[in-house]
């Protein structure tokens, strides 16, 4: 995977801030794997950048419907929480609407299934004892294997 984009933010205003950046980044309808602890963010961050796309409706975690979908203009985004999907099966990833739309999958790491069709990988760590959260934004190389993959983004000292 190759790094395209760092964040060190103390305050929700400065993610705010790097938003239309990350934005010029996340130009096409793709998938954003969402790596991190509980409360690291991921939602947050989905938040912020449907809200500076002009998606009107409230952002919400989908921790308990599992699936949040929001009109983008001639697109869609869906935001899905994996945490227990794991346990459902397996679900049609490969649908036409989905490979065509923004997904942004919080948990992924939790599916008993690899997820590949992502492009985006975004690993979340901290707050750190100075209150500092790292946004770590990659892309996905087509020769990534998923077994490299997982080795990269589980691990959390990184």
């Amino acid at each position: 995977m190759k790094l395209v984009f760092e964040l060190l933010a103390k305050t929700e205003e400065d993610l705010i801030s790097a938003i239309a950046k990350l934005a010029s980044i996340l130009k096409e309808p793709s998938w954003l794997w969402l790596q991190g602890e509980m409360g690291s963010g991921k939602t947050t961050f989905v938040r912020h950048l449907l809200h500076y796309w002009k998606v009107k409706e409230p952002i919400n975690s989908p921790t308990y419907t599992l699936l949040h979908e929001y009109s983008l203009g001639q697109s869609t985004v869906y935001h899905i929480d994996a945490y227990r999907l794991g346990s459902l099966g397996e679900p049609p990833w490969d649908s036409e609407p989905l490979l065509r739309s923004f997904v942004f999958v919080e948990w992924a790491e939790h599916l008993s299934y690899p997820m590949t069709f992502y492009r985006w990988f975004l690993k979340i760590t901290g707050p750190d004892e100075f209150g500092i959260r790292k946004f770590l934004l990659y892309e996905r190389e087509e020769t990534d294997a998923i077994e490299t993959i997982r080795e990269k983004v589980w691990d959390f000292t990184s």
